[in-house]
């Protein structure tokens, strides 16, 4: 796994999307659990996305 990350769009849908090498996967996460769960599993470091 490269990456991943959360969006949450003003319809109330929300996805996790996970970036491999290969492909990437977009996951329906209403509840931010699968977010959540990679967040606490990989513990990755912030990107500074304004530099």
């Amino acid at each position: 796994m490269d990456g991943f990350s959360h969006q949450t769009f003003d319809d109330g849908t929300a996805v996790t999307t996970v970036n491999f090498k290969g492909y990437t996967q977009t996951i329906p996460d209403p509840e931010r659990r699968l977010f959540d769960f990679l967040t606490s599993k990989l513990n990755p470091t912030p990107t500074d996305e304004n530099a």
